[in-house]
């Protein structure tokens, strides 16, 4: 389905005179977050410096923060967090210049995205806590979700994992209302996470399972291979080292196909550890 969406933006692309800016800004804006979904990094870099072109050239404010806010999204993906943080609080600025709160608050729930994977819990806090005030205002549903997820995960760092499960069950439900698979995905996949710190392993199974159902079916190549990690870490957990090779192979096989270098280290390492565990050290240090 992505491949065939690819393609018919593409074409659609081809067919549009180059004078016609708006039209060419929303193809690659919708082509650009197919090639997010699959993970094709230079596919989507291209994308954002034709948007970015294209949103000067159109002198429109509110285009020039949504890129400013794509490129923030983009580096987190490459795992450039710091530079995504910059993108980011560019992006919050621009949006209260212009006076528009819906393009903040979005910008808001990255710059809390960025915060939590460099491990500023005390960022997240302080932004993520007025940005889902400012969600909850504005009655923007999916940010609301959003940000929930981002202070639950930030919650779980702090070792209370009810309070957690309380986020991530409220940004489940709204992503559920909303018919946003991707998002309730990823709350699946932090339910999970919460079931087996509490040693509830056949709810992180049941969760974990139905995050990596809705990564396929959306064709979220990044939330697959996370699922796949999750699982494997469970079944490694207890003990059957064998299914969890066969999750990190295939977890393994995913991020080298979207160059996520991060998660190929991680499997790489797990896969070393659970070949060891099943007596194959030779293959271990290979790995």
């Amino acid at each position: 389905e992505n491949v065939a969406a690819i393609d018919y933006f593409t074409r659609a692309l081809a067919l549009t005179p180059e004078s016609d800016l708006e039209t060419r800004y929303a193809l690659h804006l919708a082509r650009q977050d197919v090639y997010h979904l699959q993970g094709k990094s230079q596919e989507e870099e291209q994308d954002l410096n034709a948007l970015q072109t294209l949103a000067d050239q159109l002198q429109d404010q509110v285009r020039q923060a949504q890129v400013v806010h794509l490129h923030a999204i983009y580096l987190i993906r490459l795992g450039n967090y710091s530079l995504a943080i910059e993108k980011a609080q560019a992006a919050v600025a621009l949006a209260d210049a212009i006076g528009r709160e819906d393009v903040k608050v979005d910008a808001i729930g990255t710059l809390v995205n960025a915060n939590y994977r460099q491990g500023d819990n005390a960022a997240v806090f302080h932004n993520g806590e007025p940005g889902l005030a400012l969600a909850r205002r504005l009655g923007a549903r999916e940010f609301e979700g959003h940000l929930l997820f981002f202070l639950g995960l930030a919650t779980m760092e702090q070792k209370n994992p009810a309070a957690a499960r309380t986020h991530f069950e409220q940004s489940l439900a709204i992503f559920q209302a909303i018919g946003n698979p991707r998002r309730e995905g990823q709350a699946w996949l932090n339910l999970g996470f919460v079931a087996s710190e509490e040693a509830r392993y056949a709810a992180a199974q049941h969760f974990f399972e139905r995050a990596l159902a809705l990564a396929r079916q959306v064709g979220h190549r990044i939330s697959e291979s996370t699922a796949l990690n999750n699982l494997g870490f469970l079944a490694g957990r207890l003990g059957d080292f064998k299914l969890a090779r066969r999750y990190c192979d295939q977890n393994l096989r995913i991020d080298r196909e979207i160059d996520n270098r991060s998660g190929e280290t991680y499997a790489l390492m797990n896969l070393s550890l659970y070949t060891g565990m099943m007596g194959d050290h030779s293959a271990a240090l290979e790995a």
